[in-house]
């Protein structure tokens, strides 16, 4: 049976050698040719290794780097993850409809660039690999296989019809690569266009979403699931809580954060 198995994924196989010498897969960051298959996240070890903190060093609650100390070629993070369940001094006084965040890396330098291109027209790949890698970052994390599905936050019509798609529903779909988890889109819809939040100071991000959003037509699917919403940046929480109140307001037990960048740092 094996023996049938195995011949049965030859050609697969065939081609995905075939694609990778014609057409070697290059670094997103650096531009450096990979030695991998195109189903891995195409960022090489050495800009992973200079972007992801790890784990540990970052805050449960918020996801925002915590403060570190340099030891030789390492930070060290001087408050422990376990440590910041109910919030970091950043996060503690807020209140959120969401109790988890999980980020690939800080926005800021060359992730910050990759980032912001995540937007542009033509870019959906991009997003596509960056949700990848947010799959293998939610992987670390102890609680991900409680939760169900995975909720791409919207965005309004005149936004993807300039940009030719969603960009979270894009990582969303890279995560769903590495995790077998649904995507339910349409839970939440956009229900007005509202200014981008990285043009405004953060005391004007909480009005420019109130009533940015409301419950779609699928939103009967959230009742009694744990749900991920999904994003590309997560930074004063204004519009990550908008949509966690609506998940719960449909019915959501419990909802996580997962992002590709996190913006800000002690």
């Amino acid at each position: 049976m094996w023996e049938k198995d195995f011949w049965q994924q030859v050609p697969g196989l065939v081609v995905s050698e075939v694609v990778d010498l014609l057409f070697p897969a290059r670094c997103l960051l650096c531009e450096q040719a990979l030695d991998q298959p195109f189903h891995v996240p195409l960022y090489c070890v050495s800009c992973r290794e200079q972007i992801t903190p790890p784990l540990e060093g970052t805050c449960y609650r918020c996801g925002i780097r915590l403060p570190f100390r340099v030891d030789g070629e390492h930070g060290v993070p001087l408050v422990n993850r376990s440590q910041t369940r109910q919030g970091c001094p950043d996060c503690r006084r807020k209140k959120w409809a969401f109790d988890r965040t999980v980020a690939v890396a800080s926005y800021e330098g060359r992730w910050r660039e990759h980032v912001y291109r995540l937007k542009r027209p033509h870019h959906s790949a991009d997003a596509f690999q960056a949700g990848k890698l947010l799959g293998e970052r939610l992987i670390e994390c102890e609680w991900w296989s409680e939760y169900h599905a995975l909720v791409p936050l919207p965005v309004h019509w005149r936004r993807r019809w300039t940009r030719g798609f969603n960009q979270a529903e894009k990582i969303a779909e890279g995560i769903a690569t590495v995790i077998p988890m649904p995507i339910i889109t349409g839970a939440i819809v956009a229900n007005k266009y509202a200014r981008k939040q990285g043009t405004l100071v953060a005391s004007a991000r909480l009005a420019n979403v109130q009533n940015s959003m409301k419950l779609g037509p699928r939103a009967a699917e959230l009742r009694q699931q744990q749900v991920i919403l999904v994003d590309d940046v997560l930074t004063t929480g204004s519009t990550a809580n908008v949509a966690a109140r609506l998940c719960r307001q449909a019915g959501a037990r419990r909802v996580a954060v997962a992002v590709v960048a996190r913006a800000g740092r002690f």
